[in-house]
């Protein structure tokens, strides 16, 4: 018996269009594909209310190299979540007072901005699981977030080094164990 190669199914055809995506999951893509995040960018993802009651900005896997243009979203979200994207430095936020929560892993990120505080002045919650932050200095800008209770650095080069969580407690008393 000869093999055939199996070929994917067919695409439906709708009205003499071939169809693969709704339009609207194409416009996204296209536009993560530059790896820019755009105002349009922002306006078109998904936008959803979490298991916790938090309104969240969805921006995962858009291959996002830089945060930028966040003004975009009119401060209207409590959470960001920029997780498997190519971020290296946590900075470029305007003040946005409503974020509580910032997730963010899965990229690069090897800096934090010293102003990150200022911009985001009620930040409770930072998921920076999987990372490249390696020295635990680089975490000082950390201190400034009073809000901050919740503090993932899993996957990061500096939790390996010796003593990290005690330098983490004492820059951050104010996390939840």
């Amino acid at each position: 018996a000869e093999l055939v190669p199996s070929r994917p199914p067919a695409p439906v055809e709708l009205r003499g269009t071939v169809r693969t995506h709704s339009p609207a999951r194409r416009r996204v893509t296209s536009m993560a594909a530059a790896g820019r995040l755009t105002a349009e960018l922002i306006t078109k993802s998904p936008q959803y209310m979490s298991c916790t009651d938090d309104y969240t900005l969805g921006l995962r896997a858009h291959k996002l190299a830089v945060i930028e243009n966040l003004g975009a979203t009119e401060n209207q979200f409590d959470c960001i979540d920029l997780t498997d994207n190519d971020i290296t430095r946590l900075d470029g936020f305007p003040t946005l007072r409503k974020v509580k929560a910032l997730l963010i892993s899965n990229n690069r990120v090897r800096r934090i901005t010293p102003n990150l505080a200022e911009r985001l002045p009620n930040l409770e919650t930072l998921i920076l699981t999987n990372n490249c932050l390696a020295d635990v200095s680089e975490l000082t800008p950390l201190a400034a977030c009073k809000h901050l209770t919740v503090l993932s650095l899993l996957g990061n080069p500096v939790s390996e080094v010796a003593q990290y969580r005690l330098h983490v407690v004492r820059l951050l008393p104010q996390l939840k164990s």
